[in-house]
């Protein structure tokens, strides 16, 4: 299980959609299943059972509006349950289904609440102008990412297998409730690279 990664800014057009995109085009070679977070929690087991069905590895509750928190049992329990019990959608018939997905979400000015809070990590864009849908680059990441993307996994699990050669060191950060199996690798291996927590 892996903390859901919230990216959120000051305005639209920062570049939060495609942050989500760019993680999942690394890690399944195409963009992130979209589903759209709903108050509902009974539409929100629903949906979730869908995109569990469908195999989907990174999945991305985009453009949750100003305003609407991120939050809910049906997520919260997507996140830290190893089989997710759900209603399959025009059935009147439950699965249990593994949950193993990425979860991620975007929103302006995006705010969590309740037990969320200990679920995510939360990744704040700020372009620092005033129309960041007008930005150029010098890259696509929708045409650069596909062409490098061998590149880029070896890369991270690089990473890893130089982590767990040096014999997964201890880098002084408190384990991640929930999330032990993950905060003591993927985590702990950036830290002992240096990178910030």
């Amino acid at each position: 299980h892996i903390p859901l990664h919230a990216f959120t800014a000051p305005k639209a057009g920062s570049g939060k959609s495609l942050l989500a995109d760019a993680i999942a085009m690394m890690g399944t070679g195409h963009s992130a299943a979209v589903l759209a977070l709903s108050d509902d929690q009974g539409e929100m087991n629903k949906s979730i059972t869908a995109i569990l069905l469908q195999g989907d590895a990174v999945v991305n509750l985009d453009n949750i509006e100003r305003g609407e928190c991120l939050s809910g049992r049906e997520i919260a329990k997507a996140l830290t349950q190893e089989v997710y019990s759900g209603r399959i959608l025009g059935a009147s018939k439950t699965a249990n289904l593994a949950s193993t997905c990425m979860w991620l979400a975007t929103g302006n000015q995006l705010q969590v609440s309740g037990d969320m809070t200990r679920r995510v990590i939360p990744c704040e864009i700020d372009p620092e102008c005033e129309r960041p849908d007008e930005r150029e680059f010098e890259r696509d990441l929708y045409e650069w990412i596909p062409a490098n993307r061998p590149a880029l996994v070896v890369a991270a699990l690089t990473v890893l297998r130089a982590y767990i050669v040096a014999g997964s060191p201890k880098v002084g950060i408190k384990p991640l409730g929930g999330f032990t199996d993950w905060s003591a690798l993927v985590r702990s291996a950036l830290v002992w690279l240096g990178e910030v927590d």
